[in-house]
């Protein structure tokens, strides 16, 4: 299994990308070594393996949830356009 010439172009044409030939004849010679490389894993025996939630090893970087001081109501609202009261007032296209 493989692709050929017209596949490559097909393949192309969905990226919107124009292959020459040249480029299409060492697109597939490219992409039937990768599938040919691939096929490797056919002849491994995966019924004992447990699927993997990730293919790599993830550290959660998140900082902690922490609480500050509060912005008071007045700085929150001294570059607002328009305000009314303790709110801001935003268009009504929005």
């Amino acid at each position: 299994m493989g692709i050929d010439i017209k596949q490559a172009h097909y393949l192309a044409a969905l990226a919107k990308i124009s292959l020459s030939s040249d480029e299409a004849i060492s697109s597939c010679e490219y992409i039937n070594a990768a599938i040919e490389r691939c096929k490797i894993l056919d002849s491994l025996d995966t019924g004992t393996a447990l699927p993997l939630e990730r293919a790599i090893s993830a550290v959660n970087i998140t900082r902690a949830d922490a609480s500050n001081a509060n912005l008071a109501i007045d700085d929150a609202l001294r570059n607002a356009p328009d305000k009314e009261g303790r709110s801001f007032i935003l268009p009504s296209d929005l």
